[in-house]
C-alpha cells in the first residue's frame, strides 16, 4: 500500500497481508490487519471512516509487526467426521482472560438450525510468541464448554498439541493428512 493509505490502501493491504477486517465497539470502529506471521495489528479510526471510504489516520507503513495470533473457528459439527450438528445448546461457556477474544452469536438455549452455515464462533488469541498464542488457544479450548449439540473443539484440542502443528511450516494438506494419521 502506499503512504496514502485510503480504502485502496487497505484493500491492497488486505491481499498483501491475509486479511483486513473492519469492527464496530461501541462508538469507534476499528481496523483489524492480519499479517503475514499471522499476527494481529488493531487500529480504531473514526465511526464509518472505512465505509464511507475515507483515507484512514495511519500509512501502511506505521503497521508495525509484532507477535502472533491463532484463530480456531468453532462449527456445530461431528469433530472428526464433519456432519452437521443441529440443536440447541444446553451450555455455553465462552473462554477469556489475556490475549482472547471470542466472536459469537451464540448463547445458552440457542438453537442452531438444521440449514446453516455451521460455524458458531471464532477463538481468536494472540501472544508475544507462536509458543505463547498456542498456549494460549490450547487455555482457551480447555475452557470452552458447549454441551447440546457436537462441536469441532475436540480436534482443535488434539491439532494444538500435534507436534507438527507445534513446530510451525504446515500447509492447506496438514489437516487432511493430520486426519488420515488419525482415523476414528
Amino acid at each position: 500500500a502506499t503512504d496514502g493509505a485510503d480504502l485502496a490502501g487497505v484493500q491492497t493491504a488486505e491481499r498483501a497481508f491475509c486479511g483486513v477486517s473492519t469492527d464496530h465497539f461501541g462508538r469507534g470502529e476499528f481496523v483489524w490487519v492480519v499479517k503475514p506471521d499471522q499476527s494481529v495489528e488493531v487500529r480504531s479510526v473514526k465511526p464509518g471512516m472505512v465505509a464511507a471510504g475515507e483515507k484512514l489516520p495511519f500509512t501502511q507503513r506505521q503497521i508495525s509487526i509484532h507477535g502472533h495470533a491463532l484463530e480456531c473457528r468453532i462449527n456445530a459439527e461431528d469433530p472428526f467426521k464433519f456432519t452437521p450438528s443441529p440443536g440447541r445448546i444446553t451450555m455455553w461457556h465462552a473462554p477469556g482472560g489475556p490475549g482472547v477474544r471470542v466472536d459469537s452469536h451464540v448463547y445458552t438455549n440457542y438453537f442452531v438450525p438444521p440449514h446453516y452455515d455451521s460455524m458458531i464462533g471464532k477463538i481468536i488469541v494472540h501472544g508475544d510468541t507462536r509458543e505463547q498464542a498456542i498456549a494460549r488457544m490450547r487455555t482457551a479450548l480447555a475452557e470452552m464448554v458447549v454441551e447440546g449439540i457436537n462441536t469441532n473443539v475436540p480436534l482443535h484440542r488434539e491439532l494444538m498439541v500435534d507436534a507438527k502443528f507445534m513446530e510451525g511450516g504446515t500447509n492447506i494438506h496438514y489437516l487432511e493428512h493430520w486426519l488420515a494419521d488419525h482415523k476414528r
